[in-house]
C-alpha cells in the first residue's frame, strides 16, 4: 500500500509541473479581459467631478419637484431597486411625486468608468422624506447609479439604494 502511494506521488508530480508550466505569469488576484474585450481607461478627476455634479443637479431637481429635469435624468428604459421593490422610469416617477424630499446631503463618492459609455456610481445620502401626509422621515441610504452617455447627454439607466442599518443594541444578560 505504502509502494503505490508513493508511486502515485511520483506519477503525478510530473502532472503537477507541466500543468504549472502552462499558466500565464500574471500576478496573483488580477484578471486579464478575454482577447478583443473593451477595458476602459480610469476615470480622471475632472470627468469624476462632473459626474458628482450631474446626481447632484439630479438631487436638486427631485428637492425642487422639477419633474421635466428630473424626468430627463432617467432614461427610458430606467430601473429602480430598493427595499420596497423593482420599478421603472414610470413607477419612479409615480412614487416621487407622491412625497417631496427635504433636507439631504451627498458624500463618500466613488466613480468609476463602466466600458465605453457608462460610469457607476455609489454614494452615501442622509435624506429626508416628507409623505403626502407631512410626516417626515430621515434616512441614511447607500446609492448606487450607472449611467450611459446617450447622444450628447448622460442619463441614468440603474438606481438602487440601501438604507444603513442602525447597529443592534447588545441583548440584555440573562439574570
Amino acid at each position: 500500500m505504502m509502494k503505490s502511494r508513493k508511486l502515485l506521488i511520483v506519477l503525478a508530480i510530473p502532472v503537477f509541473v507541466a500543468f504549472a508550466q502552462t499558466q500565464p505569469n500574471r500576478p496573483a488576484g488580477k484578471r486579464t479581459p478575454p482577447p478583443g474585450a473593451s477595458v476602459a481607461k480610469p476615470i480622471d478627476s475632472a470627468q469624476r467631478d462632473a459626474m458628482i455634479e450631474e446626481m447632484s443637479k439630479c438631487w436638486a431637481a427631485l428637492s425642487k419637484q422639477d419633474w421635466e429635469v428630473f424626468g430627463g435624468y432617467l432614461a427610458d428604459n430606467y430601473m429602480m431597486a430598493d427595499p420596497s421593490g423593482l420599478s421603472d422610469k414610470a413607477a419612479t416617477m409615480a412614487m416621487v411625486k407622491k412625497g417631496r424630499l427635504g433636507r439631504y446631503a451627498l458624500s463618500d463618492w466613488r466613480v468609476a468608468r463602466v466600458g465605453d459609455g457608462g460610469v457607476a456610481m455609489t454614494y452615501k445620502a442622509d435624506q429626508e422624506w416628507i409623505a403626502p401626509d407631512g410626516k417626515a422621515d430621515r434616512v441614511n441610504l447607500f446609492c448606487t447609479t450607472t449611467w450611459e452617455r446617450r447622444a450628447d447627454q448622460w442619463v441614468i439607466v440603474m438606481y438602487s439604494e440601501t438604507p444603513e442599518r442602525k447597529p443592534e443594541a447588545p441583548a440584555a444578560a440573562d439574570k
